[in-house]
Protein backbone atom coordinates (compact mmCIF):
# COMPACT_ATOMS: atom_id res chain seq x y z
CA UNK A 1 0.00 0.00 0.00
CA UNK A 2 1.47 3.35 -1.13
CA UNK A 3 -0.08 6.07 1.00
CA UNK A 4 0.01 9.84 0.61
CA UNK A 5 -1.43 12.20 3.23
CA UNK A 6 -2.77 15.44 1.77
CA UNK A 7 -3.55 18.39 4.04
CA UNK A 8 -5.67 21.34 2.88
CA UNK A 9 -6.06 24.62 4.75
CA UNK A 10 -9.24 26.57 5.38
CA UNK A 11 -9.08 28.70 2.23
CA UNK A 12 -8.81 25.52 0.14
CA UNK A 13 -12.19 24.27 1.39
CA UNK A 14 -13.97 27.61 1.78
CA UNK A 15 -16.71 26.79 -0.74
CA UNK A 16 -17.88 24.07 -3.12
CA UNK A 17 -15.86 25.40 -6.05
CA UNK A 18 -12.64 25.11 -4.10
CA UNK A 19 -13.61 21.73 -2.72
CA UNK A 20 -14.00 20.52 -6.31
CA UNK A 21 -10.41 21.63 -6.92
CA UNK A 22 -9.32 19.66 -3.86
CA UNK A 23 -11.17 16.65 -5.23
CA UNK A 24 -9.22 16.95 -8.49
CA UNK A 25 -5.93 16.78 -6.59
CA UNK A 26 -7.16 13.77 -4.63
CA UNK A 27 -8.25 12.10 -7.88
CA UNK A 28 -4.86 12.83 -9.47
CA UNK A 29 -3.10 11.09 -6.58
CA UNK A 30 -5.45 8.10 -6.96
CA UNK A 31 -4.61 8.02 -10.66
CA UNK A 32 -0.91 7.77 -9.70
CA UNK A 33 -1.74 4.59 -7.82
CA UNK A 34 -1.68 6.16 -4.37
CA UNK A 35 -4.00 5.49 -1.45
CA UNK A 36 -5.02 8.93 -0.20
CA UNK A 37 -5.74 10.18 3.31
CA UNK A 38 -7.08 13.73 3.39
CA UNK A 39 -6.67 16.09 6.36
CA UNK A 40 -8.81 19.25 6.40
CA UNK A 41 -8.94 22.50 8.32
CA UNK A 42 -12.15 24.41 9.09
CA UNK A 43 -13.93 26.03 6.15
CA UNK A 44 -12.67 29.51 5.28
CA UNK A 45 -11.53 32.29 7.54
CA UNK A 46 -13.38 34.76 9.73
CA UNK A 47 -16.10 36.01 9.14
CA UNK A 48 -17.03 32.69 7.47
CA UNK A 49 -19.52 31.08 9.89
CA UNK A 50 -17.60 27.82 10.43
CA UNK A 51 -14.08 29.31 10.54
CA UNK A 52 -12.25 28.69 13.82
CA UNK A 53 -12.21 32.36 14.85
CA UNK A 54 -15.92 32.69 14.14
CA UNK A 55 -16.65 29.70 16.37
CA UNK A 56 -14.44 31.07 19.15
CA UNK A 57 -16.38 34.34 19.09
CA UNK A 58 -19.59 32.48 19.86
CA UNK A 59 -18.13 31.52 23.24
CA UNK A 60 -15.59 34.19 24.07
CA UNK A 61 -17.19 37.48 23.06
CA UNK A 62 -17.91 39.33 26.30
CA UNK A 63 -16.86 36.36 28.43
CA UNK A 64 -13.77 37.99 29.95
CA UNK A 65 -10.86 35.78 31.01
CA UNK A 66 -12.92 33.06 32.68
CA UNK A 67 -12.98 30.70 29.68
CA UNK A 68 -13.14 26.93 30.11
CA UNK A 69 -10.38 25.71 27.78
CA UNK A 70 -11.81 22.21 27.69
CA UNK A 71 -15.15 23.47 26.38
CA UNK A 72 -13.38 25.91 24.05
CA UNK A 73 -11.53 23.00 22.43
CA UNK A 74 -14.79 21.13 21.99
CA UNK A 75 -16.28 24.17 20.25
CA UNK A 76 -13.23 24.78 18.03
CA UNK A 77 -13.20 21.17 16.87
CA UNK A 78 -16.60 21.63 15.21
CA UNK A 79 -15.20 23.56 12.23
CA UNK A 80 -12.96 20.73 11.04
CA UNK A 81 -15.73 18.19 11.55
CA UNK A 82 -18.05 20.17 9.28
CA UNK A 83 -15.36 20.44 6.59
CA UNK A 84 -14.71 16.71 6.59
CA UNK A 85 -18.36 15.66 6.46
CA UNK A 86 -19.15 18.06 3.60
CA UNK A 87 -16.08 17.10 1.59
CA UNK A 88 -16.53 13.38 2.16
CA UNK A 89 -20.06 13.63 0.81
CA UNK A 90 -18.78 15.55 -2.22
CA UNK A 91 -16.35 12.71 -2.94
CA UNK A 92 -19.13 10.14 -2.72
CA UNK A 93 -21.36 12.24 -4.98
CA UNK A 94 -18.60 12.08 -7.59
CA UNK A 95 -17.98 8.35 -7.42
CA UNK A 96 -15.22 8.14 -4.80
CA UNK A 97 -15.97 5.99 -1.76
CA UNK A 98 -15.09 8.07 1.28
CA UNK A 99 -15.55 8.28 5.04
CA UNK A 100 -15.27 11.30 7.34
CA UNK A 101 -13.33 10.78 10.58
CA UNK A 102 -12.69 12.88 13.63
CA UNK A 103 -9.19 13.02 15.05
CA UNK A 104 -10.05 10.54 17.80
CA UNK A 105 -11.73 8.17 15.33
CA UNK A 106 -8.43 8.28 13.46
CA UNK A 107 -6.68 7.14 16.66
CA UNK A 108 -5.04 10.43 17.69
CA UNK A 109 -4.42 10.52 21.45
CA UNK A 110 -3.05 13.69 23.06
CA UNK A 111 -2.16 15.10 26.45
CA UNK A 112 -4.68 17.33 28.23
CA UNK A 113 -2.99 20.67 27.52
CA UNK A 114 -6.17 22.16 26.05
CA UNK A 115 -5.73 24.54 23.09
CA UNK A 116 -2.05 23.50 22.73
CA UNK A 117 -2.24 19.72 23.07
CA UNK A 118 0.61 17.47 21.99
CA UNK A 119 0.08 14.13 20.28
CA UNK A 120 1.13 11.22 22.49
CA UNK A 121 0.39 8.38 20.08
CA UNK A 122 -1.70 7.37 17.08
CA UNK A 123 -3.41 4.06 16.50
CA UNK A 124 -3.91 3.98 12.71
CA UNK A 125 -5.87 0.70 12.67
CA UNK A 126 -9.21 2.23 11.66
CA UNK A 127 -7.69 4.45 8.96
CA UNK A 128 -5.81 1.49 7.48
CA UNK A 129 -8.96 -0.61 7.52
CA UNK A 130 -10.82 2.00 5.50
CA UNK A 131 -7.93 2.26 3.04
CA UNK A 132 -7.94 -1.53 2.58
CA UNK A 133 -11.67 -1.29 1.81
CA UNK A 134 -10.89 1.20 -0.96
CA UNK A 135 -12.23 4.24 0.89
CA UNK A 136 -10.70 7.70 1.13
CA UNK A 137 -10.50 8.69 4.82
CA UNK A 138 -11.12 12.41 5.33
CA UNK A 139 -9.71 13.27 8.76
CA UNK A 140 -10.26 16.37 10.84
CA UNK A 141 -7.06 18.31 11.36
CA UNK A 142 -6.11 20.16 14.52
CA UNK A 143 -7.81 17.80 16.98
CA UNK A 144 -7.44 14.68 19.08
CA UNK A 145 -8.66 13.14 22.31
CA UNK A 146 -7.20 12.51 25.76
CA UNK A 147 -7.18 9.10 27.40
CA UNK A 148 -10.18 10.39 29.39
CA UNK A 149 -12.12 11.05 26.15
CA UNK A 150 -11.88 14.86 26.27
CA UNK A 151 -11.61 16.57 22.89
CA UNK A 152 -8.41 18.59 22.43
CA UNK A 153 -6.95 20.90 19.81
CA UNK A 154 -3.29 21.14 18.79
CA UNK A 155 -2.88 24.92 18.58
CA UNK A 156 -3.48 27.24 15.65
CA UNK A 157 -2.14 25.70 12.45
CA UNK A 158 -2.18 22.28 14.10
CA UNK A 159 -3.67 20.55 11.06
CA UNK A 160 -0.13 20.46 9.66
CA UNK A 161 0.93 18.38 12.66
CA UNK A 162 -2.09 16.11 12.25
CA UNK A 163 -0.99 15.44 8.68
CA UNK A 164 2.67 14.75 9.42
CA UNK A 165 1.93 12.62 12.49
CA UNK A 166 -0.57 10.56 10.48
CA UNK A 167 2.00 10.27 7.71
CA UNK A 168 4.42 8.67 10.15
CA UNK A 169 1.80 6.42 11.76
CA UNK A 170 0.63 5.19 8.35
CA UNK A 171 4.18 4.77 6.98
CA UNK A 172 3.22 7.09 4.13
CA UNK A 173 5.35 7.65 1.06
CA UNK A 174 5.03 11.41 1.60
CA UNK A 175 2.92 14.19 3.08
CA UNK A 176 1.59 17.04 0.94
CA UNK A 177 0.64 20.32 2.62
CA UNK A 178 -1.31 22.72 0.42
CA UNK A 179 -1.15 26.42 1.31
CA UNK A 180 -1.78 29.86 -0.18
CA UNK A 181 1.84 30.21 -1.36
CA UNK A 182 3.85 28.20 -3.87
CA UNK A 183 6.11 26.49 -1.39
CA UNK A 184 8.28 27.89 1.40
CA UNK A 185 9.68 31.37 0.78
CA UNK A 186 13.00 32.79 1.97
CA UNK A 187 11.14 35.41 4.01
CA UNK A 188 7.70 36.77 4.73
CA UNK A 189 6.65 38.63 1.54
CA UNK A 190 5.11 41.31 3.76
CA UNK A 191 8.59 42.30 4.97
CA UNK A 192 10.79 41.28 2.02
CA UNK A 193 10.04 42.23 -1.55
CA UNK A 194 10.16 39.29 -3.97
CA UNK A 195 11.62 36.60 -1.67
CA UNK A 196 12.80 33.55 -3.52
CA UNK A 197 10.94 30.28 -3.31
CA UNK A 198 13.04 27.52 -1.73
CA UNK A 199 12.91 24.27 -3.77
CA UNK A 200 14.53 22.04 -1.11
CA UNK A 201 14.70 22.31 2.66
CA UNK A 202 16.36 20.11 5.23
CA UNK A 203 14.14 19.00 8.11
CA UNK A 204 16.33 20.96 10.53
CA UNK A 205 15.89 24.17 8.55
CA UNK A 206 12.12 23.79 8.33
CA UNK A 207 11.93 23.03 12.04
CA UNK A 208 14.05 26.03 12.99
CA UNK A 209 12.08 28.35 10.71
CA UNK A 210 8.78 27.25 12.23
CA UNK A 211 10.16 27.48 15.75
CA UNK A 212 11.48 30.99 15.14
CA UNK A 213 8.07 32.22 14.00
CA UNK A 214 7.67 31.47 10.28
CA UNK A 215 3.95 31.04 9.59
CA UNK A 216 4.03 28.61 6.65
CA UNK A 217 4.11 25.46 8.85
CA UNK A 218 2.94 24.58 12.35
CA UNK A 219 5.81 24.74 14.83
CA UNK A 220 5.53 21.05 15.82
CA UNK A 221 4.83 19.45 12.47
CA UNK A 222 8.42 18.70 11.42
CA UNK A 223 9.58 16.64 14.41
CA UNK A 224 7.56 13.47 13.57
CA UNK A 225 8.61 13.28 9.92
CA UNK A 226 12.24 14.11 10.67
CA UNK A 227 12.51 11.24 13.11
CA UNK A 228 11.07 8.73 10.63
CA UNK A 229 12.31 10.35 7.40
CA UNK A 230 8.94 10.92 5.70
CA UNK A 231 9.30 13.59 2.96
CA UNK A 232 6.97 16.59 3.12
CA UNK A 233 5.88 18.73 0.17
CA UNK A 234 4.61 22.29 0.68
CA UNK A 235 2.64 23.32 -2.40
CA UNK A 236 0.29 26.03 -3.56
CA UNK A 237 -3.35 25.02 -3.65
CA UNK A 238 -4.04 27.10 -6.76
CA UNK A 239 -0.58 27.43 -8.32
CA UNK A 240 1.26 25.18 -10.72
CA UNK A 241 4.79 25.46 -9.32
CA UNK A 242 6.86 22.58 -8.02
CA UNK A 243 6.62 23.65 -4.39
CA UNK A 244 9.16 22.92 -1.65
CA UNK A 245 10.33 19.45 -0.68
CA UNK A 246 11.41 18.95 2.94
CA UNK A 247 13.66 15.95 3.59
CA UNK A 248 17.22 15.08 4.61
CA UNK A 249 18.39 14.59 1.03
CA UNK A 250 19.88 18.00 0.24
CA UNK A 251 23.27 17.60 -1.43
CA UNK A 252 25.96 18.80 0.97
CA UNK A 253 27.95 20.71 -1.64
CA UNK A 254 24.87 22.60 -2.81
CA UNK A 255 24.02 24.22 0.48
CA UNK A 256 27.62 24.72 1.60
CA UNK A 257 28.55 26.59 -1.57
CA UNK A 258 25.44 28.56 -2.37
CA UNK A 259 23.15 28.55 0.66
CA UNK A 260 24.74 29.52 3.92
CA UNK A 261 21.59 31.40 4.94
CA UNK A 262 18.41 29.82 3.60
CA UNK A 263 15.80 32.11 5.10
CA UNK A 264 15.14 35.11 7.31
CA UNK A 265 12.31 35.00 9.85
CA UNK A 266 11.09 38.13 11.65
CA UNK A 267 9.05 38.51 14.83
CA UNK A 268 7.90 42.12 15.49
CA UNK A 269 6.49 43.74 18.61
CA UNK A 270 8.88 42.41 21.24
CA UNK A 271 10.66 44.10 24.13
CA UNK A 272 14.19 43.61 25.42
CA UNK A 273 14.42 43.03 29.18
CA UNK A 274 17.49 43.33 31.41
CA UNK A 275 17.11 42.14 35.02
CA UNK A 276 19.80 43.19 37.51
CA UNK A 277 20.59 40.57 40.18
CA UNK A 278 23.68 42.27 41.58
CA UNK A 279 22.09 42.90 45.00
CA UNK A 280 20.58 39.42 45.32
CA UNK A 281 21.95 37.47 48.30
CA UNK A 282 22.15 34.27 46.25
CA UNK A 283 22.13 35.12 42.55
CA UNK A 284 21.84 31.54 41.29
CA UNK A 285 18.91 30.71 43.57
CA UNK A 286 17.17 34.02 42.85
CA UNK A 287 17.61 33.52 39.11
CA UNK A 288 16.13 30.01 39.37
CA UNK A 289 13.13 31.20 41.38
CA UNK A 290 12.60 34.09 38.98
CA UNK A 291 12.59 31.79 35.95
CA UNK A 292 10.16 29.47 37.70
CA UNK A 293 7.86 32.43 38.38
CA UNK A 294 7.92 33.38 34.70
CA UNK A 295 6.97 29.81 33.81
CA UNK A 296 4.08 29.75 36.28
CA UNK A 297 2.80 33.04 34.84
CA UNK A 298 3.09 31.57 31.30
CA UNK A 299 5.51 34.28 30.24
CA UNK A 300 7.42 33.03 27.19
CA UNK A 301 11.09 34.11 27.22
CA UNK A 302 13.27 34.19 24.12
CA UNK A 303 16.89 35.12 23.33
CA UNK A 304 17.81 34.28 26.94
CA UNK A 305 21.33 35.22 28.01
CA UNK A 306 22.98 35.14 31.44
CA UNK A 307 26.02 37.36 31.97
CA UNK A 308 27.29 37.36 35.57
CA UNK A 309 24.75 39.39 37.58
CA UNK A 310 22.48 40.16 34.59
CA UNK A 311 19.65 38.20 33.01
CA UNK A 312 18.70 39.28 29.48
CA UNK A 313 15.76 38.10 27.36
CA UNK A 314 12.95 39.27 25.11
CA UNK A 315 9.19 38.92 25.50
CA UNK A 316 6.14 39.95 23.52
CA UNK A 317 5.10 43.51 24.27
CA UNK A 318 1.82 42.35 25.82
CA UNK A 319 3.73 40.39 28.48
CA UNK A 320 6.04 43.21 29.60
CA UNK A 321 3.86 44.22 32.56
CA UNK A 322 3.73 40.61 33.73
CA UNK A 323 7.54 40.58 33.76
CA UNK A 324 7.71 43.91 35.60
CA UNK A 325 5.26 42.69 38.25
CA UNK A 326 7.19 39.49 38.90
CA UNK A 327 10.53 41.31 39.11
CA UNK A 328 8.97 43.81 41.52
CA UNK A 329 7.95 40.89 43.77
CA UNK A 330 11.63 39.89 43.87
CA UNK A 331 12.71 43.52 44.38
CA UNK A 332 14.87 43.33 41.25
CA UNK A 333 15.58 46.37 39.02
CA UNK A 334 14.46 46.03 35.40
CA UNK A 335 15.49 47.89 32.26
CA UNK A 336 13.19 47.72 29.22
CA UNK A 337 13.72 48.59 25.57
CA UNK A 338 10.33 48.73 23.91
CA UNK A 339 9.62 48.57 20.18
CA UNK A 340 11.99 45.84 19.06
CA UNK A 341 11.94 43.09 16.42
CA UNK A 342 13.74 39.75 16.33
CA UNK A 343 15.31 38.61 13.06
CA UNK A 344 16.52 35.02 12.70
CA UNK A 345 18.84 33.89 9.92
CA UNK A 346 18.41 30.14 9.37
CA UNK A 347 20.52 27.85 7.20
CA UNK A 348 21.99 24.37 7.46
CA UNK A 349 24.97 25.71 5.52
CA UNK A 350 26.03 27.60 8.64
CA UNK A 351 27.33 24.36 10.17
CA UNK A 352 31.08 24.54 10.03
CA UNK A 353 31.07 27.77 8.02
CA UNK A 354 33.12 30.54 9.67
CA UNK A 355 32.21 34.20 9.46
CA UNK A 356 28.41 34.05 9.25
CA UNK A 357 27.90 36.38 12.22
CA UNK A 358 30.49 38.71 10.76
CA UNK A 359 28.56 38.78 7.49
CA UNK A 360 25.31 39.57 9.33
CA UNK A 361 27.04 42.33 11.31
CA UNK A 362 28.55 43.72 8.11
CA UNK A 363 25.18 43.81 6.35
CA UNK A 364 23.40 45.52 9.25
CA UNK A 365 26.22 47.94 10.05
CA UNK A 366 26.34 48.90 6.40
CA UNK A 367 22.68 49.89 6.68
CA UNK A 368 23.34 51.86 9.86
CA UNK A 369 21.53 49.36 12.11
CA UNK A 370 22.70 48.56 15.63
CA UNK A 371 22.29 45.02 17.03
CA UNK A 372 20.80 45.22 20.52
CA UNK A 373 21.13 41.54 21.44
CA UNK A 374 21.95 38.24 19.73
CA UNK A 375 21.99 34.49 20.27
CA UNK A 376 22.95 31.60 18.02
CA UNK A 377 22.72 27.84 17.51
CA UNK A 378 24.45 25.64 14.98
CA UNK A 379 22.06 26.63 12.14
CA UNK A 380 20.38 29.82 13.43
CA UNK A 381 21.62 33.28 14.38
CA UNK A 382 19.03 35.63 15.88
CA UNK A 383 19.52 39.36 16.35
CA UNK A 384 17.40 42.04 17.96
CA UNK A 385 16.96 45.44 16.33
CA UNK A 386 14.66 48.39 16.81
CA UNK A 387 11.37 47.75 15.05
CA UNK A 388 11.68 50.98 13.08
CA UNK A 389 14.73 49.39 11.40
CA UNK A 390 13.06 46.02 10.61
CA UNK A 391 12.38 46.63 6.93
CA UNK A 392 15.83 48.10 6.34
CA UNK A 393 17.46 45.17 8.14
CA UNK A 394 15.52 42.58 6.13
CA UNK A 395 16.52 44.30 2.88
CA UNK A 396 20.18 44.39 3.93
CA UNK A 397 20.20 40.68 4.80
CA UNK A 398 18.35 39.78 1.59
CA UNK A 399 20.99 41.54 -0.46
CA UNK A 400 23.85 40.06 1.56
CA UNK A 401 22.73 36.43 1.26
CA UNK A 402 20.91 36.48 -2.11
CA UNK A 403 17.45 35.76 -0.74
CA UNK A 404 15.41 37.40 -3.50
CA UNK A 405 14.32 35.91 -6.81
CA UNK A 406 17.05 36.67 -9.32
CA UNK A 407 18.92 38.34 -6.48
Amino acid sequence: MKIVVQKYGGSSVADKERMLQVMEKVAAAKDRGMDVVVVLSAMGRKPAPYATDSLINLMCEGAGKDICLRDKDLLMSVGETISCVVFSQLLRDNGYDSVAMTGWQAGIITDNNFSEARILCIDPTQVLRYLEEGKIPVVTGFQGMTVNSDVTTLGRGGSDTTATALGVALDAEEVEIYTDVDGVLAADPRTMKNPRQIPELHYMEAGEMSGEGAKVLHKRCIAPVEQYNVPVWVKSFSGTGRGTRISDEIEKQAFERTRVVTSVVDVPDVAHISVDLIDAADRSLTRLELLRSFKEAEVSLDLINIVREKLYFIVREEQVMDVVGICKDFDLPVQIIHGCAKISCVGIGMKGTPGVMAAIQEALAGAGINILHSTDSHITISVLVKQEHLQLAIDALADKFGLRENG
